[in-house]
């Protein structure tokens, strides 16, 4: 398995994964603009204890212009990503993404917000050497092991919960009107045998999926199986960052496993 092929194809994920990310952005803007959330008086009391210079960049940044040029600046950036892998791309791709974050206080859409800056960062520390092949291999070495724990910990946590062991947490989650659920699995939500089997199918895939690693065609498998899971976050909550978020992580999984093996 190429070491280089692997590493970058992740950076062409990456690259369209954050191209789809501004372009959301971009697309919600005139939303927020009617909401009147680009007023910097409704974020006061999150920077009442912050340095004066933190609320002043923030100041600057939430003002449409100014966060309209950070954007396309982004895309810019991952557009130039895909066609030339360098550091000095891939800094400043990093540098964009976390001015977009601090821009809603923190991140976007959260988990998928803390992968892509968790890939970036890793991109962008092994990127400095790119003629060193040791380099490249810590960079997706990282990103495969955060990944693989942002399974097991989501697994873990969930599985110490009552509320999940019962299935009434996937259950309530479904029928909440805020999220975007569709009518058939709201219908499906009041049966315990299906909220039972989804939950702990849950579980099974996320608690288990570190041991994947040691064999490369379990893995495979769990990793078509991640795929349609996230994809069907997608189709049922509406959570459509989740699914290249996390998939643009599986090559590096897979090139860590591919190493074990050998």
């Amino acid at each position: 398995m190429s070491l280089h092929f692997i590493y970058r194809l992740t950076t062409y994920i990456l690259a369209v994964h954050v191209i789809l990310q501004a372009i959301e952005v971009l697309i919600i803007q005139r939303t927020m603009l009617k909401q009147d959330l680009y007023n910097v008086s409704n974020y006061s009391d999150q920077f009442k204890k912050c340095p004066q210079f933190l609320a002043q960049l923030f100041t600057t940044i939430i003002t449409p212009h100014f966060f309209s040029v950070i954007l396309l600046t982004h895309i810019f950036l991952a557009v130039a990503l895909i066609f030339k892998l360098h550091f000095l791309i891939l800094l400043p791709l990093l540098l964009t993404h976390l001015v977009i974050n601090l821009r809603f206080l923190g991140s976007y859409n959260g988990g998928s917000d803390h992968v892509t800056t968790m890939v970036l960062t890793a991109l962008v520390a092994s990127s400095f050497y790119l003629d060193n092949p040791y380099s490249l291999k810590m960079g997706l070495y990282y990103i495969a092991i955060q990944s693989t724990l942002s399974y097991f910990i989501a697994g873990y946590v969930k599985i110490k919960q009552k509320s999940w062991l019962s299935g009434n947490a996937l259950r309530i989650f479904l029928l909440l009107e805020a999220n975007n659920a569709t009518r058939f699995f709201k219908k499906l939500a009041p049966m315990k045998p299906f909220i039972l089997l989804m939950t702990w199918g849950m579980f099974f895939f996320e608690i288990l999926f570190p041991l994947t690693i040691l064999n490369i065609n379990i893995l495979m498998i769990f990793l078509i199986i991640g795929f349609a899971f996230h994809f069907m976050n997608f189709i049922i909550f509406g959570l459509n960052r989740f699914v290249i978020s996390w998939t643009m992580t599986y090559p590096a999984i897979l090139y860590l496993s591919y190493n074990i093996q050998i």
